[in-house]
């Protein structure tokens, strides 16, 4: 008799922590959009940081991604090449859509360096060199 309810309880502190786990959202949706265009950006990078879960907008700009994988203390990376990247804790993913505005951001190259390697012949040249 104990026993049972012993294990009752354990069962009930179970599914409380595993409600209480489930404070935000399980479905991640909304629209990434350009800070300089207002339109949406197509293939933007939509993932939980450390974890295999994620996904990339469609060509509007518009993305859903399941984040039931996700703890209260993981964070949503939203990024794309070529702008600032945004980051959204899990626990204030609270409503059923988002827009996410990216600023593009650009950087100024002090030196580049172009590295090859020399041809000493066209191959099939009568004049080409072998080693």
């Amino acid at each position: 008799m104990i026993k049972g309810v012993w294990m009752i309880r354990g069962l009930l502190l179970l599914l409380g922590s595993s409600f209480a786990d489930s404070s935000f959202c399980q479905v991640f949706t909304g629209r990434v959009i350009d800070y300089e265009k207002a339109a949406g950006l197509p293939n933007a990078n939509i993932s939980v940081r450390g974890k295999s879960v994620g996904g990339i907008t469609d060509r509007d700009g518009n993305f859903s991604v399941n984040i039931s994988r996700a703890s209260l203390t993981d964070s949503i990376v939203i990024s794309h090449l070529g702008y600032e990247s945004v980051t959204i804790p899990t626990r204030r993913v609270t409503s059923k859509f988002y827009n996410i505005t990216l600023s593009p951001i650009s950087y100024q190259l002090d030196e580049f360096i172009a590295l090859g390697k020399r041809r000493l012949g066209i191959p099939g040249n009568k004049l080409h060199r072998q080693r």
